[in-house]
């Protein structure tokens, strides 16, 4: 019986020309070779000579029947013809790739500012001002030849949807990818001009200038931005304060308070500001103080208590109503002494690896004496990296600190010292 002939075909990109190579069985039989794959089959030539090579333009519509692959896999078959009788078949796989250029997802990205306040500020919404803009991302992403877009990220962050909030943003730029079912990617970075915004703070101190007096001042500082918007607007700094009796409801107003402004810092002018001598010193107050600037608005509470003498005193009796300090020891009101305690955090850098290295370290305020100190190291591999902390040569005002290890890692370690 006559055998059928064979065939092999090489692997090619779906669009591109695969090679198939005839091998005859008889130099006068012909030949018909056909396809399957997915769905789609048909003919790729007929009337085949023996020992033929054949260039195969693999079909564009391949590429809907693999629109999860990157490869896929179909038969051919070689039906063997002597005159018009077929006298066999011959079966074999061809292998198929996709072109990542051809494939790749198209991708657009729009980013604007959405914040009406820092638009208005800025003079347009393709401006940003650091920490107070919000952004809407738009990503309009296209999959191609039959995939669909699986995921979108945003800074390596996985996002639903298509349109993308981010509020008070801190960076100027953003990094959009898209993923498809093929697991082909395409990436692009945004950005848009942004002006560098100093977040407003503030710190301050109320008190009763004495003990026992009427008269209540104010210490504060605190930052904010000392500039001009992209607009040409100038930023201002307000701060107003108000007062009420503790256990009371209604606020009165006191005042607005002038700062000294350097650079992107405000403090009060001189050593505090007065704020009267209407506070009965046998009543407690509470103040509201309330910082603003174009952007921000920041509000901090205080309480001011009863006046109360540092001390009372008798023909008998002689009692210390606040800490007392004597030389460089503190005594509370009961006469216990109060440990004087400070703490810190410094980084090491081991010089060699398994090698002790050291590092001094000096208290911020001087201890009244030599005091104890404990040391502690920021790691996730005590005893198999970090394999050892001591400290030595303790004074009032300084210690040295030494870190070991089996690497060179600069290494954070956190101090305690108590007297």
């Amino acid at each position: 019986m006559a055998n059928a002939s064979t065939i092999i075909c090489t692997t090619a990109n779906i669009g591109e020309t695969a090679i198939i190579m005839l091998k005859s069985s008889n130099k006068k039989y012909k030949h018909t070779i056909n396809y399957i794959f997915g769905n789609l089959s048909g003919m790729i030539d007929e009337n085949i000579s023996s020992n033929s090579i054949i260039n195969w333009a693999i079909p564009r519509n391949f590429y809907f029947q693999i629109p999860s692959s990157k490869t896929g896999t179909g038969t051919l078959t070689c039906i063997t013809y002597d005159g018009s009788t077929e006298i066999g078949r011959y079966t074999t796989t061809f292998r198929v790739t996709t072109n990542e250029e051809e494939c790749r997802p198209i991708l657009n990205v729009n980013m604007i500012d959405i914040n009406e306040n820092t638009i208005a500020l800025s003079g347009s919404n393709s401006m940003l001002i650091q920490y107070k803009s919000h952004v809407q991302i738009t990503i309009s992403a296209e999959a191609r030849y039959g995939s669909g877009i699986v995921k979108r990220n945003v800074n390596n962050e996985t996002v639903q949807g298509n349109i993308i909030y981010i509020y008070n943003v801190e960076k100027d730029r953003f990094t959009i990818e898209v993923i498809d079912s093929r697991g082909y990617t395409n990436s692009t970075t945004v950005s848009l001009p942004m002006l560098l915004y100093t977040c407003l703070t503030m710190s301050a101190e109320i008190k009763r200038t004495e003990p026992t007096t009427g008269e209540v001042d104010i210490t504060f500082s605190g930052n904010y931005y000392n500039g001009s918007y992209q607009s040409g607007t100038r930023n201002t700094l307000q701060i107003s304060w108000y007062y009420r009796e503790k256990g009371t409801q209604t606020w009165t107003f006191g005042g607005t308070l002038s700062a000294m402004t350097e650079d992107n810092t405000y403090k009060n002018p001189g050593e505090s500001i007065s704020l009267g001598n209407i506070f009965d010193s046998e009543k407690s107050y509470e103040f509201k103080i309330i910082a603003s600037d174009k952007l921000s608005r920041i509000t901090s509470f205080h309480i001011v208590p009863q006046g109360k003498p540092i001390f009372d005193w008798g023909d008998d009796f002689f009692k210390v109503n606040k800490n007392l300090h004597i030389g460089k020891e503190i005594f509370n009101k009961k006469g216990m002494k109060i440990p004087e305690i400070q703490h810190g955090r410094v980084n090491i850098t081991p010089s060699a690896p398994n090698t002790p290295t050291g590092i001094a370290v000096t208290f911020p305020v001087e201890f009244s004496d030599k005091p104890d100190v404990t040391v502690s190291p920021i790691t996730g591999a005590p005893g198999t990296q970090v394999t050892g902390t001591s400290v030595s040569n303790i004074s009032s005002t300084s210690f040295m600190l030494y870190i070991t290890r089996i690497n060179t890692t600069d290494t954070a370690v956190c101090w305690q010292a108590m007297k």
